[in-house]
């Protein structure tokens, strides 16, 4: 059993399916081996909806993203094109009534931030006040934010973690650069950086 993944191929045991993960406009390719000449009682299925979306040579669905193509005289390929997450869900290769293969397709959305503050980039606080940051993010997996404070004198630590940041009693020691860097363990980590400043009464 094999995890399809970014053209790459993952090991994985499973009784009952293939897993194909994508990125939100990849495409995906579902396969079908059948005995030769009996391709006209071969159908690939989407399970959730019940939907028959070929049926022998023949696309059962006219849809453009949908692609039916005999790869040999024994298989069929299925392939999605620039899929979306409604693509989402469990497919089935059928012979008659016989399941040959089942494919769980899960779609992945890289990180992208959908707010933040502050949005010049930059913010002055005065002492002693409350300062509040934010960085939010939609992905899926959804990520981990981590965010690192780099002072004046460029020494950087680990500060919090979590979409927002907030400081109460804030002193001139506070000011620099605070940035929030989201990642998960399948895309590139994402950051945005604002600066700081706390100014003295």
């Amino acid at each position: 059993m094999f995890i399809f993944y970014f053209g790459k191929t993952l090991s994985k045991n499973d009784n009952h399916h293939q897993i194909l993960k994508a990125d939100v406009g990849q495409d995906i390719t579902m396969s079908c081996i059948f005995d030769e000449n009996k391709i006209e009682q071969v159908s690939f299925m989407r399970q959730m909806t019940g939907d028959i979306l070929s049926l022998g040579s023949e696309l059962f669905v006219h849809q453009s993203y949908i692609e039916l193509k005999r790869f040999s005289s024994n298989r069929l390929d299925l392939k999605l094109k620039s899929v979306n997450q409604n693509d989402s869900g469990l497919y089935s290769c059928m012979f008659n009534d016989e399941k040959l293969n089942s494919y769980l397709i899960e779609i992945f959305v890289p990180p992208r931030f959908v707010s933040y503050f502050p949005l010049e980039g930059s913010v002055s606080y005065p002492e002693n006040s409350s300062m509040n940051l934010s960085c939010h993010v939609f992905a899926i997996p959804s990520v981990n934010i981590t965010w690192i404070h780099k002072d004046k004198n460029k020494q950087s630590k680990y500060i919090n973690y979590g979409e927002d940041l907030y400081r109460s009693f804030i002193q001139p020691s506070d000011s620099g650069l605070y940035e929030c860097i989201a990642s998960n363990m399948y895309h590139a980590t994402i950051s945005r950086a604002f600066y700081v400043t706390v100014q003295c009464k």
